[in-house]
C-alpha cells in the first residue's frame, strides 16, 4: 500500500499486525487503541473521497472589479 498520501498518524496501522486475531502479539488494549485510529482513518478516507466530487461553483461577481 502507498502511504505517501495518508497521514502519517495512520502508517501504524499499515505496518503492524493489530487486526490478524489470535495470531498478533498486540495486548487487548493496544488492539482497541488501533481500532479507534482505523474508525478515524476510515473517516478521513470518505472525506478525502467525498471532496474530490465536491463540486466548486464560481464566485460570482456583481458590479466593477478593482484593479
Amino acid at each position: 500500500m502507498d502511504l505517501t498520501n495518508i497521514p502519517e498518524r495512520f502508517h501504524i496501522l499499515f505496518q503492524t499486525d493489530w487486526n490478524k486475531g489470535n495470531d498478533s502479539e498486540m495486548t487487548t488494549l493496544h488492539r482497541a487503541e488501533l481500532n479507534v485510529l482505523y474508525l478515524e482513518y476510515n473517516r478521513w478516507d470518505i472525506q478525502q473521497r467525498l471532496n474530490k466530487h465536491k463540486v466548486i461553483e464560481p464566485e460570482v461577481i456583481v458590479g466593477f472589479t478593482k484593479d
